[in-house]
């Protein structure tokens, strides 16, 4: 977090990069990512792929806008509005859709909403951890991801100051 602090002059995909390779490390992943979601929490806008997880992704033309209605399992953080452990991917589950072909095969997930009061502003996960996620992983993904959130609103609220002032 104190290093997130200190990045407040860094571009916001900077930060949003930062942010996802932590938490991999944090919590012992292999991939992750980081997604906003719209104010009206229908469409994510994928922020940032981890860079182990572009590599591994086969499909050509990535997409970067995911309506939330047709997000599978990743999406469950969101529309169950809390944190998401899937610690057996290939077992049956009813909030899965698949994934498309040449997608980084996922062996175990976990990802939680970010919020800014009521409203959900993002989502964030990590995958292929070579144990179990836990209440613990949950803990630090969510207190980084908090931070980034607060050092990028904070950006972005002073970006919105100085063009005001400049006008």
């Amino acid at each position: 977090l104190l290093a997130l602090g200190q990045m407040r002059d860094r571009p916001a995909q900077e930060l949003a990069a930062f942010a996802v390779e932590e938490a991999i490390g944090l919590t012992k992943s292999r991939i992750g990512y980081l997604a906003a979601l719209n104010e009206d929490e229908t469409v994510l806008t994928m922020l940032y792929w981890s860079k182990s997880a572009y590599r591994a992704c086969q499909i050509g033309e990535k997409p970067i806008l995911y309506e939330l209605v047709k997000t599978g399992l990743w999406g469950e953080a969101v529309r169950q509005r809390r944190p998401i452990i899937t610690n057996d991917y290939a077992a049956a589950n009813p909030w899965k859709k698949g994934l498309p072909e040449g997608h980084v095969p996922i062996s175990r997930h976990m990802n939680l909403p970010i919020f800014e009061k009521d409203r959900i502003v993002a989502v964030a996960g990590v995958g292929n951890k070579e144990t179990d996620y836990n209440e613990h992983d949950v803990r630090q993904l969510h207190i980084l991801m908090d931070g980034w959130w607060q050092v990028a609103e904070r950006k972005r609220a002073e970006a919105e100051l100085w063009k005001a002032l400049e006008r």
